[in-house]
């Protein structure tokens, strides 16, 4: 029996099929997985930054008005938060923290708006 030099192999055997195969599902998979972890990563990054915007201007519009503030009306630092105050044009203005819907409220001349959403946190301290 002698091996024949013109004989060529003319495909693949099952083995090596279901090696290719596995081998390809294993890196296809970690590159998904990588490629799904950066997608929520910069989704919540992007969360983050819209939040964070959002709490600075809700934070500088009150700021703003406390240092215009005549005088402070009332102050209740119990469940649902409530500042109210007269500003320097004699309006009534009140700030309502609601810690079970987790929204910062600014209500002034009966028109209420929401400023914050999903909030966890705040403090009124005098």
């Amino acid at each position: 029996m002698s091996i024949n030099p013109r004989r060529r192999n003319r495909g693949y055997t099952f083995i090596e099929i279901m090696l290719g195969l596995t081998i390809f599902s294993v890196v296809a998979g970690a590159v998904g997985s990588a490629y799904l972890f950066g997608l929520r990563s910069f989704q919540a990054i992007s969360n983050y930054g819209t939040l964070e915007s959002r709490n600075r201007a809700a934070i500088d519009l009150m700021t703003r008005e406390l240092r215009e503030a005549q005088s402070i009306s009332s102050y209740n630092n119990a469940l649902n938060r409530k500042l109210t105050f007269i500003d320097g044009n004699y309006k009534t203005i009140s700030y309502t923290f609601d810690r079970y819907a987790g929204t910062l409220t600014r209500t002034s001349n009966n028109v209420s708006t929401v400023l914050l959403r999903d909030c966890n946190l705040i403090n009124f301290n005098l």
